[in-house]
């Protein structure tokens, strides 16, 4: 285990015994998420991605960053809604269990049954998979 993945582990782990806050989860969460590239990762933290993108939509900012390709991604400057911390928590204990990679694969293919995953349309779908098609040639 490398030992970005221990950090983001102990953010997790911080989070659901009471150590850390939202925002800490967000921002470390989002840094990893927008980061990863092949590694099976980004899969496995995409429960928690679907909960700050519903919670708070525009939480996380992808600016661009001159003379180098690529993102920085900022953390906006806002709270984490209260109301969602639940459900936070229960995305956050999924990851942590080990379950998310199976999971994103249901939801992607409109199956999943964990409490609180997105209803995923036909459009939905069609939109996920044109994603994985551009960021699969990038």
């Amino acid at each position: 285990m490398s030992s970005a993945t221990s950090s983001i582990n102990d953010v997790l782990a911080g989070y659901v015994a009471g150590r850390e806050k939202a925002a800490r989860v967000v921002a470390v969460v989002a840094e990893a998420y927008y980061r990863e590239r092949g590694t099976g990762r980004k899969e496995a933290l995409q429960p928690v991605m679907d909960v700050v993108e519903r919670a708070a939509p525009g939480m996380v900012e992808l600016v661009g960053t001159p003379g180098r390709p690529g993102f920085e991604i900022r953390l906006a400057q806002r709270e984490f809604p209260k109301s969602y911390e639940g459900q936070l928590k229960e995305a956050v204990e999924f990851v942590l269990s080990g379950s998310g990679k199976r999971e994103t694969r249901e939801v992607a293919a409109g199956t999943a049954t964990k409490p609180g995953a997105r209803p995923t349309s036909f459009v939905a779908r069609v939109v996920a998979a044109v994603r994985r098609l551009f960021s699969a040639s990038a």
